[in-house]
C-alpha cells in the first residue's frame, strides 16, 4: 500500500474516531451528589407519617432495592454525561447558541479548541488530495497541540476532575494524529511527495 494512501486513510479514519466516546463531562462525585428520591421517602410521603414501621426483612429488601436503584442511576448518569467528539461540540456550542455569556464562559475556549481540531482535520483531508505533505504535518502538530491544550484547560475549569472522564475516543484520536505525523514525515523524508 502506498504511504500517501495510508495517510489519506488515517485522516479519513479520524472522522470515524470522532464518534467514539470522547469525554464524560461529570465526575463520579458530582453524579453521586445529584439529588435522588429514595423509596423510603416515597413510602413515608404515602403514609403521611414521620415514622414508618416495617419488618427487618422488608427493610433489608428495601435497602437492597435502593442500592440497586442508586447503582442504576449512577450508570445511567455516567452514560448520559459521556459524549463523543461530535456530541460534545453539538451539545455545548450549537444547542446553547453563541452570545456574550457564552464568550465569558470558561469552557468556551477549550471547546473552541476542539472545534478547531475538527476544522483542521477537514482541511488536512482536502490538502491530502493535493499531496501537500508538509502542510499535513504542520496541521497535525497544531491538532495535537490543540487537543492537549484544550483537555488541560478543561481540567483547570473543573470539567475534568479525574482521568477516567477521558474516554477511549480521546486516546484513539491522539494516537491517530501521531500516526498521521509519522507517516507524513516518512513520505516527506523519502521525498516521495512535497
Amino acid at each position: 500500500m502506498k504511504p500517501i494512501f495510508s495517510l489519506r486513510t488515517l485522516i479519513a479514519f479520524s472522522f470515524a474516531l470522532f464518534f467514539l466516546p470522547f469525554l464524560r463531562t461529570c465526575s463520579d462525585e458530582s453524579i453521586r451528589s445529584s439529588p435522588k428520591i429514595s423509596k423510603v421517602e416515597i413510602i413515608a410521603d404515602a403514609n403521611n407519617n414521620d415514622t414508618v414501621l416495617i419488618s427487618k426483612k422488608a427493610f433489608d429488601n428495601l435497602e437492597k432495592e435502593i442500592t440497586t436503584d442508586k447503582q442504576k442511576h449512577f450508570e445511567e448518569a455516567k452514560k448520559d454525561s459521556t459524549h463523543s467528539f461530535y456530541g460534545l461540540l453539538i451539545s455545548t456550542l450549537w444547542e446553547e447558541g453563541v452570545d456574550l455569556d457564552t464568550l465569558t464562559d470558561e469552557t468556551f475556549y477549550p471547546l473552541f479548541g476542539f472545534l478547531s481540531v475538527l476544522i483542521l482535520t477537514i482541511i488536512m483531508l482536502i490538502v491530502s488530495f493535493f499531496n501537500r505533505i508538509k502542510t499535513i504535518k504542520i496541521l497535525t502538530v497544531i491538532n495535537l497541540s490543540l487537543l492537549i491544550t484544550s483537555t488541560i484547560l478543561l481540567y483547570f475549569c473543573d470539567v475534568i476532575k479525574s482521568m477516567n472522564q477521558i474516554k477511549v475516543g480521546f486516546y484513539f484520536i491522539f494516537i491517530n494524529f501521531i500516526l498521521i505525523y509519522i507517516i507524513s514525515r516518512k513520505i516527506q523524508k523519502d521525498n516521495q511527495l512535497v
